[in-house]
């Protein structure tokens, strides 16, 4: 990396603390530290990257870089910008709101593919309920249940929601 694609250190110890609270403790990320969310979140803090450049922040390797470049390129979160006359090219984030956006619309797709699961789970807790009543952790399974059951009405009007602010974001932008 040259000079300018580097950070002070006081720099690179506040970029790894909001990479950490976005892999691990906020919602935008949550469950996400695949490549795929790791490399967008460098994204974030860096706005222009080259694969070696995210190989140096990462340790991924080369080839799972160029395939989740490829994803980010396909869902539109970034664009190669431009070519070096080494044959390097750089990617750009043009916004911020658009992958935060597209962060939380993964978060709670991940959820809205549980709705499936989480019915039958009901209707198998329902249909067992005399046999598994008195067994030691139902009590407490069931109202995750019961409160995941409750809170799916939401969860799936937000990701319609997301989906359709993602497609207006993207109209926008071609």
């Amino acid at each position: 990396m040259s000079k300018e694609d580097t950070f002070d250190t006081e720099i690179e110890k506040l970029e790894e603390e909001i990479v950490d609270f976005l892999l691990n403790k906020s919602y935008f990320f949550a469950g996400q530290k695949t490549p795929f969310a790791i490399i967008k979140v460098y994204f974030l803090t860096r706005r222009d990257l080259t694969q070696e450049m995210i190989k140096k922040l990462t340790g991924l390797s080369r080839g799972t870089i160029s395939q989740e470049l490829k994803k980010l390129i396909d869902a539109k979160v970034i664009r190669k910008n431009k070519v070096s006359s080494t044959g390097e090219i750089t990617y750009t984030l043009d916004s911020v709101e658009f992958a935060f956006i597209h962060a939380f619309y993964n978060a709670q797709k991940d959820l809205v593919d549980f709705d499936k699961e989480l019915a039958e789970l009901k209707a198998d807790i329902e249909k067992n309920l005399n046999d598994i009543n008195d067994l030691n952790g139902f009590d407490e399974i069931n109202q995750i249940v019961n409160l995941f059951s409750l809170s799916m009405p939401f969860t799936l009007g937000l990701y319609k929601m997301l989906e359709e602010e993602l497609r207006e974001l993207k109209n926008k932008r071609s």
